[in-house]
């Protein structure tokens, strides 16, 4: 068998999204991202040397139909094949009855199949490796029944591909969401055109590439999530609890150690969270700053990370009304807010928390006032769980949260402080 030597193209031809793929090992692999991110590249890359490697079993490609199959994995291994100048070690058959490429030396092939020939499919055997093209095309039957056929070999491997159209698709409430039934099994990465770069920094992408993907910004805001910057596609925005929010509030926001600094509290047992922002009502403008949760923690602890991350701070205290409750800590019999005032060194007047949590209803109507009506700015890197409370969380018809506090990504908490935060210290700035 012919020895191919990679090393001069390694630096110029592999990304990182290759070495990730490469370095999974779990039975099942999520490869999403946004558009021209290299994701298909690098595994179509994967999959070519994978099959020049001694050992057993064939790689199955997987469309949703078979007639999208030629002009696009078929034709980009060909282009692989051809620009790595290996042809001489392969066979290639496209017709109705054999599509596959297979290297001579091993005896190992590539596959094509589409998941809408399912009698082709149950002639397949010998598969260790199975990679779904498009995968957000296919349902989940579809899913069951390739795994069904993906047995018998160690070390038998499911690639998806796909982009992240939608935040309610299969793949990612079966594979992705932390509690998912396939999530302890399945390596998730994620990547953006900005992955798509080779081992010296070059991008693979020209500057009108670029400049076309980011102006979906100022067109499409969901097709930019999707699409630039690989975030989960929004279903019903109407839906949504915050629908006035959008990506142009996002950005760096700076702590201004003379103004007010604000901590909403959420006070579930696992996790608490504290949101800690600035509001600055005279030019109408709100800031969030950071977003805190401790896991298995208590309030003392959260306490002294406040205190040690913004010494000297001239605070204000609002949050869950449910903090008043004595039950709601044991040790020495005191309340949540008490805790505060004690280790902050507050005094009465800087605990604003109201006697009961404001309705969902009106709550929903003053949050959304706010981010239609005043410069919200919610930094992109310490805030990044209100960020996905704000574009995901959905209330049902009778206006309720819909919450699920036994998976970590819908609960919400960040939610929680952000609205209790607006209903203490905006909406005296609001007449409706």
């Amino acid at each position: 068998m012919a020895i191919v030597d990679f090393t001069d193209i390694c630096e110029t031809d592999f990304t990182d999204v290759f070495f990730a793929v490469e370095n999974a090992r779990t039975r099942y692999v999520v490869v999403y991202g946004g558009a021209a991110s290299g994701k298909s590249y690098a595994v179509h890359q994967l999959e070519l040397m994978n099959i020049m490697q001694p050992g057993t079993g064939d790689t199955l490609f997987i469309r949703k139909h078979g007639a999208d199959i030629r002009q696009s994995c078929y034709k980009l291994l060909q282009t692989l094949i051809s620009g790595w100048k290996i042809q001489p070690l392969f066979n290639t058959w496209y017709s109705n009855d054999q599509r596959q490429i297979t290297n001579k030396g091993t005896g190992r092939s590539i596959i094509f199949r589409g998941i809408d020939d399912p009698e082709k499919l149950k002639s397949i055997v010998n598969i260790k490796r199975i990679v779904i093209e498009e995968a957000n095309q296919l349902t989940f039957e579809d899913f069951l029944e390739l795994n069904r056929r993906a047995r018998g070999l160690p070390d038998i491997q499911i690639i998806f591909i796909l982009n992240p159209v939608s935040e309610n698709h299969w793949i990612k409430t079966n594979f992705c969401d932390d509690t998912s039934p396939y999530n302890n099994d399945t390596t998730v990465l994620r990547f953006t055109y900005n992955n798509n770069r080779n081992h010296t920094g070059a991008s693979f992408l020209t500057p009108v590439d670029i400049k076309e993907l980011e102006r979906l910004k100022t067109i499409d805001e969901n097709q930019y999530r999707i699409y630039v910057l690989a975030e989960w596609g929004v279903d019903n925005h109407e839906g949504k609890f915050c629908w006035a929010f959008n990506l142009s509030q996002v950005q760096p926001t700076t702590y201004n150690p003379e103004l007010i600094l604000w901590a909403s509290f959420d006070f579930n047992v696992n996790p608490l969270t504290c949101t800690v922002a600035q509001i600055l009502p005279e030019v109408q403008t709100i800031r969030a700053i950071e977003c805190i949760k401790l896991q298995n923690s208590d309030i003392w602890k959260m306490c002294e990370q406040l205190a040690a991350a913004y010494p000297n701070a001239l605070w204000h205290v609002t949050g869950d009304a449910t903090g008043y409750s004595r039950s709601a800590v044991m040790q020495d019999n005191m309340n949540f807010y008490l805790i505060i005032r004690n280790k902050l060194q507050l005094t009465n007047h800087q605990i604003l928390t109201p006697p009961s949590n404001p309705r969902i209803d009106e709550n929903r109507i003053i949050v959304n006032a706010t981010h239609r009506n005043w410069t919200v700015q919610i930094d992109p890197t310490r805030c990044k769980p209100l960020i996905y409370d704000l574009t995901y969380v959905e209330v049902n018809n009778q206006g309720h949260l819909l919450k699920d506090r036994t998976t970590p990504s819908r609960q919400a908490d960040f939610l929680d402080t952000w609205r209790y935060l607006i209903n203490t210290a905006v909406r005296p700035h609001f007449e409706f």
